[in-house]
């Protein structure tokens, strides 16, 4: 085994620790929690406060379910599941999908956006008319103009009045109502965890795609999801993958702990999330054959509207993660994270390919199958990474893009970042575990960093100082 191997392993060995050192401080935290939601002396029954945390059971999830967790500094991620609130987010999402086949049908999304295009033009025509007369101008717009953009508005206003928008407009309303009385939960939680004085800090993040309560117990940060039944899946889905193929949770290790030290791991920030990381690993493995193919081929489960199902397969050789392997991932990401325009998402379940010729494989699939609102948000969709969720596709109910995160900034930073890593991973003038130590520090810690950050050299000729004549 070679230094850059073993310098790989250490790090997968360090996550190793982690875990066994910090696996009776979880669950101790996952029953503290359980414990504190319990309704207390009469307040279950005073106005109903805590109705949804009757029969309330908290499971972990996230990177330390899933055995990708880098350290001890990690958040720890606690899923709560009640009966009441199940019931109402089901509710929530069977009147979103109604909501959604009567907006399809009646053309309800395209008649509001064209009404307000309509709007939109009418009233800077208008301003740009009284502008313009103020100031004398020749090239105001003219009556016509003025009068073709009222009729226009017209129009857009009749097909948004018409029955079956209307409808559509209705039944979406309804849908948004049910689901913020759902999301509420994390009103109720944050208020039974504030009865115990084991928990501090609390933050609720009320408007997040998925609601969440963020709080401290202890010294350790807990991001508590009321009701995320699929994260748990994803998790045991992840887990399975890393235990069926070392090599990919060792790759995930090295890839999160890089991303760390880059601060390239805030979603909030406009990158990556850490679990954006581990799909384009997962990604970039079963385009390499680690398994003999995804686990998706397996008999259908329904959890909240999607399919979970999945069924792990091995390959009996399974290797260890090696230099050459990690170096070939970056190299990997470079290319696609660093082109200016690109078509193609990232994929973690096999696509058909026999009706396709863009030569892609079957872990990519044209992002024009996104639902994207505009061409607008298609061409910002072209211009960085799309993700997809391994059960969250596309063609699911609830399809998730787990790129959208990045914004134009991040985007930039994370392709330099990729193209970086690559050059540090190339640089053969260095041992490979310097190499390795290279890539996992914060940037310019290392003489490596510093010679690849260094401007190139001026040209020998440059640098040669011109002869003075004897003459």
């Amino acid at each position: 085994m070679d230094g850059g191997a073993r310098a790989l392993e250490a790090v997968a060995r360090d996550a190793d620790d982690a875990a066994r050192s910090l696996a009776s401080r979880d669950e101790a935290l996952r029953r503290a929690v359980e414990h504190a939601l319990l309704p207390k002396g009469d307040l279950a029954g005073r106005k109903q406060r805590f109705a949804y945390l009757q029969g309330a059971t908290v499971q972990i999830f996230g990177s330390s379910a899933s055995g990708l967790r880098t350290g001890a500094a990690t958040d720890l991620d606690l899923c709560v599941v009640t009966p009441k609130h199940s019931v109402d987010a089901a509710t929530a999402r069977d009147l979103d999908a109604a909501a959604s086949a009567k907006e399809r049908s009646s053309g309800a999304v395209a008649a509001r956006r064209r009404w307000k295009r309509a709007r939109h033009e009418l009233t800077v025509a208008r301003d740009l008319l009284r502008k313009l007369k103020e100031k004398g101008g020749k090239d105001a717009p003219s009556v016509d103009e003025i009068d073709a953009l009222e009729a226009e508005l017209r129009d857009a206003e009749v097909a948004v009045a018409s029955s079956g928008v209307a409808e559509a407009e209705a039944a979406r309303r309804k849908a948004e109502q049910a689901s913020k009385r759902a999301g509420n939960v994390v009103y109720d939680v944050e208020r039974a965890l504030r009865r115990d004085r084991r928990f501090a800090d609390f933050v609720v993040v009320r408007r997040a795609r998925v609601p969440i309560v963020k709080c401290v117990a202890g010294g350790v940060a807990l991001d508590i999801v009321p009701g995320n039944e699929l994260a748990l899946h994803n998790s045991r889905l992840l887990k399975a993958y890393g235990d069926a193929a070392p090599a990919f949770r060792a790759l995930v290790l090295v890839v999160k702990r890089w991303a760390s030290a880059r601060g390239l791991n805030s979603a909030p920030d406009g990158f990556l999330s850490s679990y954006a990381h581990t799909l384009c690993c997962l990604h970039f493995c079963l385009t390499k054959g680690l398994w003999p193919r995804d686990f998706h081929d397996a008999e259908p489960k329904q959890v909240q509207g999607v399919d979970v199902g999945f069924q792990p397969v091995a390959r009996p050789d399974a290797a260890a993660l090696t230099f050459e392997f990690v170096a070939e991932f970056f190299v990997y990401m470079r290319d696609v994270s660093s082109a200016e325009e690109s078509a193609f998402a990232l994929a973690c379940r096999a696509r058909p390919v026999l009706d396709r010729s863009d030569g892609h494989g079957a872990y990519c699939f044209d992002k024009e199958r996104w639902a994207h609102k505009s061409n607008d948000a298609l061409a910002a969709c072209r211009r960085r990474l799309s993700i997809e969720d391994p059960f969250l596709t596309y063609d699911s109910s609830r399809p998730h893009d787990v790129a959208t995160t990045l914004d134009r900034n991040g985007a930039e930073a994370v392709a330099a970042a990729y193209g970086r890593a690559a050059k540090v991973l190339a640089h053969d003038a260095f041992f490979k575990a310097e190499r390795v130590d290279a890539l996992l520090r914060p940037a310019r810690e290392t003489r490596l960093l510093r010679l690849i950050d260094a401007p190139p050299p001026p040209p020998r000729d440059a640098r040669r100082a011109p002869r003075r004549s004897r003459r």
